[in-house]
């Protein structure tokens, strides 16, 4: 198996020789760094209703978690493309601990907007980190299936984590459910000293720092644009989902348990679009397959206020989850492909960056609308957005 993404002309690095089981190691670190995320989204919220906080607190700290990460993702990203994917990882993962132990140390509601910065930030960089890890030069085929492997790590552990926080805050208290999330950090760090993965540092003269615009011009090459912003509207799409669900439920009356299935179906769906994706892949080119995600996509989106009845939604549900579990990786290994040479994780810190700030203005945004014109109203819009973006899957 050929190594991890390394562009001609960049130093050569102390990485290992790849296997399969380095490679799951990797995918392991990586999704615990992602699902301490999960863990954080859930438990420190709750932390902060029961320290007194107000709503409107709780919401400043959850748009806090993406604010930080969008600021810095390209930065981070030149970092990476300088000095390898090892340090930055272990930095990712030690942004994680600490955010546990700021709480830890001063366990106070105003400690959490702190928290929730460093582990939004840390989990986001520690995913720039890992997606490099996983790929290969020159393999786009093997990068697209590593990438898909590794979202579907994702997937998993950001069902564990939160079930984990919850029981631990249920039983044990709100101190011990902040450890939960500083000690998945932990057991990241531990994957990446144990020297069994695939993350490497950079051996010789590192890269001199990039002198261009931050990383934005990079949104001039018309490739790297349409497919950056491809890639944050599936991202956005998918993040949006369990409010969509949530809202749909209330207005037509279906049980919070049924409601749970929908997710469950959408996860099912997603989960094995992305076992499939090196398969696919292998035979329809990434452009086909990413304008049929989205055009499924939009037709899912369009087919839930057409129904109130719980198996139609159910399938409706693992459609769309199918649909976006196939773009989201497909899409990824595109911007790489398309990345100019010696800023590739430059190009990946751009798409986190353009990522987070669409996951917090389409929301935002889907919840003015339902808020004025109902939920039909914002299912309709998300679907219209997924169609508007067929538009740029399609152009050349």
């Amino acid at each position: 198996m050929a190594p991890l993404i390394v562009e001609t002309g960049t130093p050569p690095t102390d990485r290992p020789p790849p296997g399969a089981g380095r490679l799951a190691t990797t995918i392991l670190i990586g999704s615990l760094a992602n699902s301490a995320l999960a863990a954080g989204r859930f438990a420190f919220p709750l932390v902060a209703l029961n320290l007194g906080a107000s709503t409107a607190f709780v919401g400043l700290m959850a748009s806090l978690y993406t604010l930080p990460p969008m600021l810095l993702s390209i930065r981070f990203g030149q970092l990476v493309d300088r000095v390898g994917t090892r340090t930055p990882a272990l930095f990712a993962c030690s942004l994680i601990i600490a955010s546990a132990a700021a709480f830890l140390a001063v366990p106070l509601a105003m400690t959490l907007l702190l928290s929730a910065c460093l582990v939004g930030t840390g989990a986001v960089f520690g995913h720039v980190a890992a997606t490099q890890a996983v790929s290969e030069k020159g393999a786009s085929q093997r990068t697209t299936r590593n990438i898909g492997y590794l979202v579907v790590g994702y997937a998993l552990f950001q069902f564990l984590a939160p079930v984990a926080s919850g029981y631990v805050f249920q039983h044990m208290g709100q101190r011990a459910a902040v450890m939960v999330v500083g000690a998945i950090g932990v057991l990241a760090c531990l994957g990446l000293v144990s020297g069994y993965h695939r993350f490497r540092s950079q051996i010789g003269r590192p890269r001199a720092p990039s002198r261009r615009s931050g990383g934005l011009d990079l949104l001039r090459i018309g490739e790297m644009r349409r497919w950056v912003v491809v890639n944050g509207v599936f991202a956005a799409i998918n993040t949006i989902y369990p409010l969509v669900v949530s809202l749909y439920a209330v207005e037509i009356g279906l049980p919070p348990a049924q409601a749970g299935l929908l997710l469950g179906g959408f996860a099912a769906g997603a989960v094995t679009s992305r076992l499939i994706v090196p398969v696919v892949v292998g035979r329809i080119p990434a452009p086909r397959i990413i304008l049929a995600a989205l055009l499924v996509t939009a037709a899912g989106y369009a087919l839930i206020p057409t129904t109130a009845s719980f198996w139609p939604l159910i399938a409706i549900s693992a459609l769309i989850g199918f649909a976006l579990g196939n773009g989201a990786p497909i899409s990824q290994t595109v911007i790489q492909e398309v990345a100019p040479e010696g800023r590739v994780n430059e190009s990946l810190g751009l798409c986190m960056a353009v990522t987070n700030f669409l996951q917090a203005v389409i929301p935002l945004t889907m919840g003015i609308v339902a808020g004025s014109l109902g939920v039909a109203a914002m299912i309709l819009a998300l679907a219209a957005i997924a169609l508007v973006s067929t538009i740029l899957a399609v152009r050349r």
